[in-house]
């Protein structure tokens, strides 16, 4: 298991077969020694897409709230819902 650095949410990780420690799922090399992973090996599907990854997330239409929409369409910081958040004036 290895974690976020700033937010500490769990990432999805592969283990080197080579110095056995994890890098993230999606890593084309170990992060430790370098190795190159094999192609298809542990390979990242579209469903285990991290919701808080910054290319795919929606955030929270409150201008004063940092909170990110979840899967089940709540901020995870003020959990006001999508639609209701949209409609807030800075």
């Amino acid at each position: 298991m290895i974690t976020c650095d700033a937010c500490g949410h769990e990432l999805s990780a592969r283990l080197c077969p080579e110095c056995r420690d994890h890098s993230p799922a999606n890593a084309v090399f170990c992060c430790h020694c370098g190795r190159k992973f094999p192609k298809g090996d542990a390979a990242v599907k579209k469903a285990d897409v991290d919701p808080f990854d910054p290319d795919n997330r929606v955030l929270c239409g409150d201008g004063a709230c940092i909170g990110v929409i979840d899967e089940n369409g709540l901020c995870t910081e003020c959990r006001r819902p999508l639609s209701e958040s949209k409609n807030i004036e800075a």
